[in-house]
């Protein structure tokens, strides 16, 4: 398991041995990405279709780097120590309703169907990737919940600092949910990021 230790601002992060040895460990976080759609679904759940947006529409490369849909693939494993999430600006005039996403949103991260390992607010939840939120005035900056670090994330380990770890084949998602009074004005892509080492084949 990864054990993060805190040691000034810089996590210190210690891999266990994968399963076989025709895997690599990578310091890569896994992504996917949804679209929120303007009075529609308040609930997405990410991780379970890699090809398509709710709009139907593709998904690529920069949207999601899942191969499998709910897994990472035979014989991929992973050791989760984070989570971190972004919402891409709409940067539409008259449109500020990305920073009520985060205010009004949550989460659960669950793997294996039922077992959950935590829920969360979104405001809770540094995005440690870019800015979050833009005024009405195009491209300028409303608020930034969590600066670019590669420190800020919701720390999902256990009880003794040891990481989650996603074995070859186990199925995991991520739900997040909206009050639907306060659905944005235009579609906005909402991202999320799994932070630790990833077990990919050489």
């Amino acid at each position: 398991m990864v054990q993060t230790i805190r040691k000034g601002r810089s996590p210190i992060v210690k891999g266990s041995k994968p399963m076989t040895a025709d895997l690599r460990a990578l310091r890569q976080p896994v992504w996917d990405s949804d679209i929120v759609l303007a009075a529609g679904s308040a609930r997405l759940e990410f991780y379970s279709n890699r090809r398509q947006f709710i709009t139907g529409a593709v998904k690529g490369e920069a949207d999601t780097n899942m191969t499998d849909d709910g897994s990472l693939g035979d014989p991929a494993e992973m050791d989760v120590f984070g989570i971190t999430f972004y919402i891409r600006p709409s940067n539409v005039a008259g449109t500020i309703a990305d920073n009520w996403l985060i205010y009004s949103g949550f989460c659960d991260f669950i793997m294996n169907r039922t077992t959950n390992l935590g829920k969360s607010r979104l405001d809770r939840i540094p995005t440690g990737v870019a800015p979050t939120g833009f005024s009405n005035i195009a491209g300028t900056v409303l608020f930034a919940n969590g600066m670019p670090s590669e420190n800020e994330f919701w720390n999902i380990c256990d009880q003794n600092r040891d990481s989650r770890h996603l074995g070859r084949g186990e199925t995991f998602r991520m739900i997040a949910q909206w009050v639907p009074a306060i659905l944005p004005s235009v579609n906005t892509t909402v991202m999320f990021f799994l932070k630790g080492l990833l077990y990919s084949p050489m």
